[in-house]
């Protein structure tokens, strides 16, 4: 399943809207999509872990979008520009970068073309088709396209700017930089970096006989990176241990739980290798007792 550039939208249209709630139907009216195409373009996000389910809630996986937009959509959805049309500015020429670059450049600014647009420009394709209308009644999402139009098709400069002026407003995205930072009695944080509503996690556990569940490596020691997996130990209930397919349905609902992360699962019996026991002992991190 390939990812599309309103997949991208969608997801931006999240960022924007933070804890406000949303429906289907909402965004496809606020997208200028139908509401069979926000469907699919949430299931593409899921399936692409630049989303997650959260008690039946779809949100952004921050982390995932962040590295994505960051480092590969440059080279997935490179913009088409071409002459002088009249529309409504982007990439550099508008929103935070606009006071650095505009002017300076002795040459017209990118422009998404629009009948209704006041700019003179050079015409530069919006991410989506879609993308300047829905950008009209939501300055922050105007704001966030326009940051991903430099970074499409941006200089290094302004590129480097955009980058930082992105990853302040997904970081902000839902109280990120105050909630990640450590566990409380309604969530678990997870390597530091995000965290997961504590009823879920138990509810997974009890679902699958999980007796004792704990975090190790990357995770466990604060690390975890962008494509890191979280690794896990599960030790089940006697008699209650999965079949092979079992074991995939549980890594499945634990990667949907950690944010489309993948999960290795491991038993105790890890523990009988003395040299992986030492190195475990001193990282693992318990998550859930029965």
């Amino acid at each position: 399943m390939n990812l599309k550039p309103q997949d991208l939208l969608f997801l931006l249209k999240l960022v924007a809207l933070g804890k406000e709630d949303w429906s289907f139907a909402k965004l496809a009216i606020a997208l200028g999509m139908s509401p069979s195409e926000v469907h699919a373009a949430a299931k593409r996000a899921l399936v692409a872990r630049l989303a997650g389910k959260e008690d039946d809630h779809i949100r952004p996986n921050i982390m995932n979008l962040e590295e994505f937009l960051l480092h590969g959509i440059q080279y997935v959805f490179v913009p088409d520009r071409g002459g002088l049309n009249r529309g409504m500015p982007t990439a550099y020429a508008y929103g935070p970068l606009e006071d650095y670059f505009t002017g300076s450049k002795g040459e017209l600014p990118p422009v998404w073309p629009d009948p209704d647009g006041r700019i003179k420009g050079e015409s530069f394709a919006p991410l989506y088709k879609s993308a300047p209308t829905a950008a009209k009644n939501d300055p922050k999402l105007y704001e966030l396209l326009a940051l991903v139009d430099v970074l499409r098709g941006g200089r290094a400069r302004e590129r480097d700017i955009a980058k930082n002026e992105l990853k302040s407003r997904l970081s902000s995205y839902h109280g990120l930089e105050d909630s990640m930072q450590s566990s409380d009695k309604d969530n678990i944080a997870i390597g530091k970096t995000f965290v997961v509503p504590r009823r879920n996690l138990e509810k997974l556990a009890q679902r699958y006989h999980i007796k004792r569940l704990s975090l190790f490596g990357s995770a466990a020691r604060g690390e975890l990176g962008p494509d890191s997996d979280i690794d896990l130990i599960a030790e089940f209930e006697k008699g209650k241990s999965p079949s092979l397919g079992g074991m995939v349905k549980i890594h499945d609902d634990f990667s949907t739980l950690f944010k489309g992360r993948k999960v290795d699962i491991a038993t105790p019996s890890i523990m009988n290798n003395p040299y992986r026991r030492q190195a475990i002992e001193r990282e693992i991190e318990k998550l859930y007792a029965a």
